[in-house]
């Protein structure tokens, strides 16, 4: 604050500090708005004023009040800071990784900006640059249990759980003395890190430790139900599922809890991935419409394929809903109001493209099995949950049955693997004839069986009624935990990683059943 500051806004000024120190933030509000209006070039109301309004909520004036600080005092490492906290908040990590890379510039020892880039850097994929920031924010502060989750959470991502779990251990001595919040956070991570190594049991007891800690800290919350549901117990699991981020929307007055539907319309929003949207899809089945109508919004793509479910009364892009409903809910909450359990899951068949569709493309090979190796990016730098493997991971099958026909259903791939594959005449690339999922279902719907990772392939062949082989990691998504097979789609196989990243064994189980399979 300069010297030349009337002293009647110093007064204030003051007042409105004590108020935001006492966490009344409304009040601090009010004064700071003052002041800024007689004197707009007071940096440090402004600064203030942002960070009453981000606590209080108001994350687009704490946004333009951040702004003008920044642009009143460049140099200073807080109103950098500040504005970085906000992008954050407001889901603009790009622009937040700016601002936290200004405001440490400016103080290099800035403990609290490190400790946050190296949080962001590593959600975005910038793993060297994360772990450089956030080992010199631990250098700093090595007891910290924010910035040891934080580099636990890097451990995770890159493969290193136990590295992960040694780190955080002692954290959860009882002799330290923590928050609940922290003991939450610390204990939520442990739970993760036990969950990566297969130890769902353990996992569990963290992820229910966390909630005991913090009782509505929603991510172990969705967590224990990932537990849950992994172990079969489903009346929890969905129950706590319903923490899950994503089931929040514009339409929540409207949010259908199982009343009747007679002359009414609900309309069913899809979330998440393509595998979740048609794995739970079939559950619109087990709604009694009564005389009411189900509309369904989901991704265009998908929107040709799913318009053909005769229970569904009509699609429409999520993207640009105009129908009118009475009723909303998401696709994924359905099993929570419909009691989904072990006893009632129809593992029917429940999705067929249209004859005239289907009729596209025929194999002249009489046995032909699809074939997909990867899907969305996702985990790849950790080999226990990385869900993709490598087309040289797979090459021994075409060796090994060179008078079958192998249906390329990969979206997408680089040239060499593309000069890899185009000589070999057991193989027809599919590839760029995929079109749109009902294309693909066509397409499919000819195969004698599909091979596929843990993609949407997976499940759309599942719900078909195809025969599926799935090749999972060594800790795979809560719906394929078990044995070899998965009541949610009956024809299916699975072949789990036994080791963390290598394929050759699930690969080989393929190539040893397919013996006993082609004709």
């Amino acid at each position: 604050m300069s010297d030349g500051t009337p002293k009647d806004i110093i007064s204030i000024f003051e007042r409105a500090h004590s108020y935001q120190k006492n966490e009344n933030w409304a009040d601090a509000i009010i004064l700071y708005t003052n002041i800024v209006k007689l004197n707009p070039s007071m940096m440090e109301a402004h600064h203030n004023l942002a960070i009453c309004f981000r606590k209080n909520g108001n994350l687009q004036y704490a946004l333009r009040y951040a702004q003008t600080a920044q642009k009143l005092n460049k140099n200073s490492s807080q109103t950098n800071f500040s504005l970085a906290i906000i992008y954050e908040k407001l889901n603009s990590p790009i622009k937040a990784i700016k601002y936290y890379k200004k405001a440490i510039k400016i103080n290099s020892g800035y403990f609290e900006a490190l400790n946050n880039l190296g949080r962001l850097l590593e959600r975005d994929g910038q793993l060297e640059g994360a772990i450089e920031s956030l080992k010199r924010a631990q250098s700093i502060k090595p007891d910290s249990p924010s910035v040891n989750v934080n580099i636990a959470n890097y451990y995770i991502e890159t493969g290193q759980p136990h590295k992960a779990n040694t780190l955080l251990e002692p954290f959860l001595d009882k002799k330290i003395k923590l928050s609940d919040d922290i003991l939450a956070i610390v204990s939520n991570t442990m739970g993760v890190i036990s969950m990566v190594l297969g130890n769902l049991s353990k996992a569990l007891l963290f992820f229910q430790s966390a909630i005991q800690y913090s009782p509505n800290f929603a991510e172990a919350h969705e967590n224990l139900a990932l537990i849950l549901l992994a172990k079969l117990d489903y009346s929890k699991g969905w129950e706590e599922y319903e923490w899950r981020s994503q089931n929040k929307s514009e339409y929540e007055e409207k949010r259908w809890q199982g009343e009747p539907l007679k002359n009414k319309t609900l309309l069913v929003y899809t979330e998440q991935g393509y595998g979740d949207i048609i794995q739970f899809i079939r559950l619109i089945s087990q709604i009694d419409k009564n005389g009411g109508n189900i509309f369904l919004a989901c991704p265009k793509p998908l929107i040709g394929l799913l318009n053909n479910h005769s229970d569904i009364d009509g699609v429409t892009n999520i993207s640009d809903i105009t129908i009118t409903f009475d009723y909303f809910v998401p696709l994924l909450s359905l099993p929570n109001i419909l009691k989904i359990n072990l006893s009632n899951i129809d593992g029917k068949p429940y999705i067929f493209p249209k004859p005239t569709i289907a009729k596209l493309y025929r194999a002249k090979i009489e046995y032909k099995i699809g074939l997909t190796w990867s899907g969305r990016t996702q985990n790849q730098n950790d080999p226990y949950r990385n869900r993709s493997c490598c087309v040289f991971d797979i090459i021994p099958i075409f060796e090994q049955y060179i008078d079958t026909n192998f249906i390329i259903l990969q979206h997408k791939y680089n040239q060499d693997v593309h000069n890899l594959l185009k000589d070999r005449s057991n193989i027809s690339d599919l590839s760029g004839k995929l079109g749109d999922i009902e294309q693909t279902a066509s397409i499919v719907s000819d195969c004698d069986l599909i091979i596929s990772v843990d993609t949407y392939m997976a499940h759309l062949a599942g719900a078909m009624g195809i025969a599926t082989w799935v090749i999972l990691p060594f800790t795979p998504n809560w719906r394929w935990f078990g044995n070899q097979t998965t009541r949610w789609y009956p024809k299916t196989k699975l072949f789990r990683q036994k080791k963390p990243g290598i394929w050759t064994e699930p690969v080989n189980r393929i190539i040893k059943e397919l013996k006993d399979l082609i004709p």
